[in-house]
């Protein structure tokens, strides 16, 4: 079913957070019987929560060789089928970033699984070519702030030309544009977004434990509430990067080079340990520190910016281990990367890093902007073969068991297909 922690069941005809504190609590958000549905039509905190009517319509030299476990290729998402369920998607994102990968890697995922779907998108970074390459209907769209009206008509007449029985929209920009139709709206959430955006959505889906639990205590109803989390592909298999290796084990992290991601902690870290080469991928404001502090560090000889890479999985299998060092990382489609290339994972206690790792289990969890911890995690990782490949095969398991593309889109298919009946 749709949710890894939460059960199926169709929710009374009423919402109601009576009682209820956390969505955990909650069983699985489902639409209520006779196909009747609610509307989350705004946050009003001084009238004690929102305003809700209801119902309305080739590998190099391994440091440790890890065991890559069970594949999913040999049962791809497309072998299911979606019979009934006609999408309209709505994303206005940047060129790069994790929420606009995996919408692409979802989308591609649907055209796969026979979805009937159509995409309003902005046309950024060679995202409308990669789609329309896989099959997929796209339209561009600017969604520019100054235009918002027009784009709210242009919205209106593709969902009504689209014959859609469910819009999905991502992010704050795309789901504040989208119109008020008959047609449910669905919007997700990758972060603990400002909801004044989300006024007109039928359901709201986050994408971990922690936001929907946001959500519930802003005073959206627990019965639209969704959590569905996010899938990686395999990656056990592929071309594995090569770059500049200094003896010891290669430790990867990657991400936007902002203060969010506390590259500078794993830096400071990273400088505690004699050997090992550090990569960091990704591109952002903080480049240039992060090269200063490496400098000042004494490990720039060993510390590497490759810069933005396409394919993050191939990053990954040219490593031994990999860091995810963030101050705020609301799910950590990083974490779930790794573990799909069965590399064993240290993590800090950020949102993201304690829903994915079970310390020990899958991986390695310290707390958040504490040095001293992670350069331990690492000099252990490093010292330990028989440990690393453990929480590789651990975090290899939770991967094909919760975070592959056929489990993750099935999901998503039921959900939606529910909302749209």
């Amino acid at each position: 079913m749709v949710l890894i922690a939460l059960s199926s069941q169709v929710r009374s005809k009423t919402p109601s957070l009576a009682g209820i504190s956390r969505v955990a609590q909650c069983k699985i958000a489902l639409p209520p019987p006779n196909g009747q549905q609610g509307v989350f039509t705004g946050c009003a905190k001084a009238g004690g929560g929102v305003k809700y009517r209801h119902p309305i319509a080739a590998t190099p030299d391994r440091f440790f060789v890890p065991d890559q476990g069970t594949s999913s290729a040999s049962n791809p998402p497309g072998n299911r089928r979606a019979s009934g369920l006609s999408l309209f998607q709505a994303m206005a994102g940047a060129p790069q970033g994790g929420a606009e990968l995996f919408f692409e890697r979802l989308a591609t995922s649907f055209q796969n699984a026979g979805v009937r779907q159509r995409l309003m998108i902005k046309p950024a970074g060679g995202r409308a070519d990669r789609l329309a390459a896989a099959g997929v209907d796209v339209t561009a769209c600017s969604y520019s702030p100054m235009l918002a009206a027009l784009h709210r008509r242009q919205l209106a007449g593709a969902i009504a030309a689209s014959r859609a029985n469910v819009v999905l929209s991502w992010m704050n920009r795309a789901t504040s544009m989208v119109p008020k139709t008959k047609v449910p709206h669905v919007a997700r959430l990758g972060g603990f977004y400002k909801l004044k955006h989300y006024r007109s959505c039928d359901w709201l889906v986050a994408n971990t434990r922690g936001i929907a639990d946001y959500l519930v205590r802003e005073g959206v109803p627990a019965d639209r509430v969704h959590h569905q989390i996010n899938f990686v592909p395999d990656g056990a298999d592929g071309p594995a990067f090569d770059g500049p290796r200094h003896g010891g084990p290669v430790i990867a992290a990657l991400g936007r080079l902002h203060t969010n991601k506390a590259f500078d902690t794993l830096i400071r870290a990273f400088s505690g340990i004699d050997e090992g080469t550090l990569w960091i991928a990704g591109d952002g404001p903080e480049r240039g520190r992060l090269e200063a502090l490496a400098a000042e560090c004494g490990v720039a000889g060993r510390v590497w910016f490759p810069g933005w890479l396409d394919d993050p999985q191939s990053l990954i299998r040219g490593a031994d281990i990999f860091v995810c060092p963030s101050r705020h990382e609301p799910f950590g489609n990083v974490i779930a990367e790794a573990m799909s290339c069965a590399r064993p994972v240290i993590s800090t206690r950020s949102h993201g890093g304690e829903e994915l790792v079970e310390d020990g289990v899958n991986g390695l969890l310290v707390p958040v902007d504490d040095v001293a911890a992670m350069t331990d995690a690492l000099a252990q990782l490093a010292g330990d073969r028989t440990l690393a490949s453990q929480l590789a095969a651990g975090g290899r398991a939770t991967w094909a068991a919760s975070l592959s593309p056929e489990k993750v889109t099935a999901d998503w298919i039921d959900f939606l297909s529910r909302v749209s009946a």
